[in-house]
């Protein structure tokens, strides 16, 4: 495939790892670099630790970059001269002097133009969508604002959570840019089509605070902001000053009804279960 001689990733979590591993699976001669983000101190003991694809690129080879600007960023593709940089979940927008001189992919885990943001998953679910999906757009230096090449939907089923609403985009990611990548080799790539400012929404990066149940809450809001955090890191509710984890939990006759739960400094455990200890069971 001569239209493609010189590729470079760019991801960071989880997420973006079967798009990559995808990609690689065809065009592995043709990755000239691997970039993510710089590796961060984790756990009790604040030892660095690489981000999954760190972690995965180097076991396979690839030569790793860990710019921590734009403007390293820009150099080092500068002096890599790629065909195609292809992007999920990376951690930075690229600046404009990159996306303006090479084909710049990026694989975005919400039906664009809705949810441009850093928590596209977390929106749809909090905000009880029934689909979600994900769009390749060619990149411009603006935050998800590029160019729509390729979209696909998929449903959110009422017992879906974060986590398996991501393995479901992390896969249909990975088959949309690999079909676009072969296609984009073959030269069939068509030109993409521009999108709707006036219908765009935004989502930001969340915080602890984001996590926790609030008495004014519906029970329906309090469900679908457990599922938007299940199961981790969780949502939580306060209460004699201590929090609790909701792992799991359903609403019946407008009640929310916890079925797993975390209390502060425990393992996770059934409801049923904190009960039989704690009488007056949590007040939702």
């Amino acid at each position: 495939m001569p239209h493609i001689q010189k590729i470079v990733l760019m991801g960071s979590p989880e997420y973006a790892l079967p798009t990559l591993q995808a990609v690689a699976s065809r065009f592995s001669e043709s990755i000239v670099g691997v970039f993510t983000q710089p590796d961060k101190p984790k756990g009790r003991g604040q030892h660095l630790e690489p981000t999954p694809i760190k972690a995965w690129a180097l076991n396979s080879g690839y030569t790793v970059y860990t710019p921590s600007t734009k403007q390293e960023v820009q150099n080092l593709c500068f002096e890599l001269e790629p065909d195609f940089i292809l992007v999920i979940a990376y951690g930075m927008i690229l600046p404009k002097a990159l996306t303006d001189r090479f084909f710049c992919l990026n694989s975005h885990g919400s039906l664009l133009p809705l949810y441009r943001g850093a928590s596209p998953i977390h929106a749809a679910l909090l905000n009880g969508d029934s689909h979600t999906g994900v769009t390749l757009i060619r990149m411009n230096e603006k935050m998800d604002e590029g160019d729509i090449l390729a979209i696909e939907s998929c449903p959110i089923l009422s017992e879906d959570t974060l986590k398996s609403v991501h393995d479901k985009l992390a896969q249909l990611s990975a088959s949309l840019c690999l079909n676009f990548l072969v296609e984009y080799a073959q030269n069939k790539h068509h030109s993409g089509t521009p999108q709707d400012a006036s219908k765009a929404t935004y989502c930001h990066k969340l915080s602890s605070e984001d996590r926790q149940l609030l008495p004014e809450e519906t029970s329906e809001q309090k469900w679908r902001k457990i599922k938007a955090f299940s199961p981790s890191p969780g949502a939580y509710w306060m209460q004699d000053g201590k929090r609790i984890k909701i792992l799991e939990a359903f609403v019946d006759r407008g009640a929310l009804i916890p079925v797993k739960i975390q209390p502060e400094g425990k393992p996770p455990m059934r409801y049923a279960d904190y009960c039989l200890g704690n009488t007056k069971g949590l007040t939702l």
